[in-house]
């Protein structure tokens, strides 16, 4: 998936860091949440925030925490990825929320999906935390955990350099349901 998602975002941290969304490097359709008041960023499924400006180094263990509510199926929720392969990413395809980590051997994935295809697609808030290390990445949404270890021992680092991309990447946009 390389389109916005249609969803709001909470707080959201990378390696224990809140990440500021108030004062995104750039920013694209983006609004806040609602009319009347609430936290976070709303993505209409046309946007994107680009956060850190001097771009995101990943490396070897990254810790990132969100919180998200959409009634859409599919799209992206972060991505940080490298002129290579190396990457990082969060996404939503076909109601399951997906974790993906290329440290340049090849992807490796952990996946939940609810009970039910549309459970995270409820308009409900919804806890994500998803954790990289040199040895495999975990995703645990709303208290579930998923993990799945680094079959390529010989690679444990993903070496990136771009922005933190949040609800979207510049130049992709819905393709709504």
């Amino acid at each position: 998936v390389t389109h916005s998602i249609p969803a709001c975002i909470g707080d959201m941290t990378v390696n224990s860091k809140q990440l500021d969304k108030e004062s995104p490097v750039s920013i694209f359709a983006v609004n806040k949440c609602y009319v009347t008041a609430q936290e976070g960023t709303f993505f209409d499924g046309t946007g994107f925030a680009a956060l850190v400006r001097e771009g995101y180094k990943v490396r070897s263990d990254v810790n990132i925490t969100l919180e998200f509510r959409t009634t859409a199926l599919h799209g992206v929720l972060l991505g940080v990825s490298s002129a290579r392969v190396d990457a990082i990413g969060l996404e939503m395809v076909n109601g399951k929320v997906l974790f993906h980590v290329n440290n340049g051997a090849g992807r490796m994935t952990a996946a939940y999906g609810a009970r039910g295809a549309a459970a995270l697609c409820d308009g409900s808030w919804h806890k994500l935390q998803a954790s990289k290390s040199k040895h495999g990445i975990s995703l645990t949404v709303d208290g579930h955990l998923v993990q799945t270890d680094n079959p390529y021992l010989q690679s444990t680092s993903a070496d990136t350099n771009n922005p933190i991309y949040v609800g979207g990447y510049p130049g992709r946009y819905s393709n709504t349901c």
